[in-house]
């Protein structure tokens, strides 16, 4: 497993720096994002592909993501910076009693070898109850997102990013 980098910043010279700490630390602000997303075309490749359509939807938004470094911003032991690469951090449903426990798999530039190792994590994790699913801690550079089904029952999904 590839660990992810963690490269600070400097805050006198990134160009966001000095609005980064003004929301940092004189105004606090939290925040996330909710994407309305219209997922007609991907759901039908996924089905006449014969693939699963959440471990091709984690791909495809980490894909996204990892591109720009912004949404790859942390802060670690008080230094900011950014994570060479995310992993997706996301929800696995219990069927049994209705709760959820919250699994990862490992980035990887190719779908294939991504799709193959987010079923194995399923296959291998998706039972165990708890927190986590996995015996480990999250790994660095986790971002904790998920798809919510719209309201209106259109095949269209609200994609929430949670940063703490």
């Amino acid at each position: 497993m590839r660990k992810p980098q963690f490269i600070p910043l400097d805050l006198r010279t990134w160009k966001r720096g000095q609005m980064f700490y003004y929301f940092a630390k004189m105004a606090p602000t939290g925040y996330s994002l909710t994407v309305d997303v219209d997922i007609t075309r991907m759901l039908a490749v996924c089905r006449g592909a014969g693939i699963r359509f959440f471990p091709a939807y984690l791909w495809l938004v980490t894909k996204c993501l990892n591109r720009q470094m912004e949404f790859r911003i942390a802060e670690k032991e008080g230094q900011i910076g950014y994570y060479d690469f995310l992993t997706p951090l996301y929800a696995s449903f219990h069927e049994d009693d209705k709760t959820f426990s919250l699994m990862w798999t490992e980035f990887r530039e190719g779908f294939l070898e991504f799709y193959r190792e987010n079923l194995a994590n399923q296959e291998r994790y998706g039972e165990n109850h708890g927190v986590l699913c996995q015996n480990q801690t999250t790994p660095p550079g986790e971002r904790l997102y998920g798809i919510l089904r719209s309201m209106d029952f259109l095949p269209k999904f609200f994609c929430p990013l949670l940063w703490g």
